[in-house]
């Protein structure tokens, strides 16, 4: 049951992707598109993709460690930390999204398989920068995220006292634009996996300022809300910035499909199929 859930998290997280590279693309139209995670799974996108120049994806990846995450598991994971490592209950939110990510959008990296990756939230950086997963790297191989995650939540504490905030995903999008603007301006998706509590009204708007500037460049970001929520802000970025160049915010509630994978009840299972708005 675990992993026909999973698998339609997986088909939700590769329909969002397939949208924002496609909006990117004058060859894949919605109409051409009958079933957007079979399109995907057979190729279609990468296919004509490949006719515009754009084989692969580039992408980016920031983790949230900010002390939310200790209780935004109240509800969605046995009212403990998010980071919590070795829970009798199995693998925390982040670790199932890195997983499920990472072989979702594994066939579209680039060739020498490394990924920017980088923390944001912790006692180093707060909402004011962001800092290598691995430090001294700021790419890493894929296979090599989630053991570097585990090490970077035993280094910080999964207790919480290396934790800190407050959050702001304004810093990590400024970092993801340096990094595109050193690839020559190619195209990026900027992954987050955050608990989404966004509640400091200068960090709203300093990551409504960042999203907009980000959409001068050809970034699209994808988060991954894991955790209880609620979603109000992230909705927010997702669907009321008029001022953006283009809608390059999309958003994936994960605690849904976490909570179905402990349930088994796949009939209540919807898919989030952020590209229609609806979440």
């Amino acid at each position: 049951m675990g992993g026909y859930l999973s698998g339609r998290f997986e088909a939700s997280v590769a329909a969002v992707v397939k949208e924002v590279l496609r909006e990117h693309s004058t060859i894949v139209q919605p109409s051409e598109i009958s079933n957007a995670d079979e399109a995907f799974y057979e190729n279609q996108l990468m296919d004509a993709l490949k006719k515009e120049g754009m084989e692969t994806c580039n992408l980016i990846l920031g983790i949230d460690f900010t002390r939310s995450n200790l209780t935004q598991g109240k509800e969605t994971f046995h009212n403990l930390s998010l980071h919590a490592l070795r829970s009798p209950h199995g693998p925390n939110p982040y670790q199932r999204s890195i997983d499920i990510v990472m072989k979702t959008l594994a066939p579209m990296f680039d060739e020498d398989g490394l990924v920017p990756a980088f923390i944001f939230g912790d006692v180093s950086t707060k909402d004011r920068a962001v800092r290598p997963l691995v430090s001294g790297h700021d790419s890493i191989l894929v296979d090599e995220i989630l053991p570097a995650y585990n090490k970077a939540v035993e280094q910080l504490g999964a207790g919480g006292y290396g934790l800190s905030g407050p959050t702001s995903f304004a810093p990590l999008i400024y970092k993801a634009i340096e990094v595109v603007s050193q690839n020559g301006n190619e195209q990026h998706i900027l992954l987050i996996l955050a608990d989404g509590a966004v509640t400091d009204d200068a960090c709203c708007e300093a990551t409504r300022q960042a999203l907009v500037l980000a959409s001068d460049y050809p970034l699209s970001i994808v988060m991954i809300g894991v955790g209880d929520g609620p979603w109000d802000v992230m909705k927010e970025f997702d669907d009321a910035l008029p001022s953006r160049q283009f809608d390059n915010f999309q958003f994936v509630p994960f605690a849904k499909f976490q909570a179905l994978l402990e349930t088994g009840r796949p009939r209540q299972c919807r898919l989030a199929e952020a590209i229609s708005g609806s979440f």
